[in-house]
């Protein structure tokens, strides 16, 4: 009777054992669920951050044709070192050229890169 008893609590001693250790992983498995999401947003965010687009601006009224034709490699030559989107705005006028930064300024744009004489106040 005494061997039966001991058997008894040594079973119910390992069912709560099996319980705590399943308790234990399913704890841990929903905090790095957890954490996982925050390191998958925190990428996201960066991810969304460094992919912003940059905007060039340039005017072709000063400098002279090396200076314009230099202003047609702009965009390759900064894709070669960023891989987001990045846009060429040419203009002929310095009026031009500020109009456009300040519509960029007002879409929520925060890269814009002034080149050729174009400048932005």
């Amino acid at each position: 009777m005494y061997a039966y008893n001991l058997d008894f609590s040594m079973k119910r001693k390992l069912e709560r054992f099996y319980w705590i250790c399943w308790l234990f992983i399913l704890y841990w498995v929903v905090h790095i669920k957890l954490s996982w999401n925050h390191i998958q947003r925190d990428v996201m965010l960066l991810v969304i951050e460094f992919m912003k687009t940059i905007n060039i601006i340039t005017t072709t009224i000063s400098g002279s044709i090396k200076d314009w034709q230099k202003m047609k490699l702009l965009e390759k030559e900064f894709q070669k070192h960023y891989f987001g989107k990045v846009s060429v705005f040419e203009f002929d006028s310095h009026k031009g050229a500020k109009e456009k930064a300040h519509e960029l300024i007002e879409k929520g744009e925060t890269i814009i890169v002034s080149a050729g004489g174009a400048g932005i106040s």
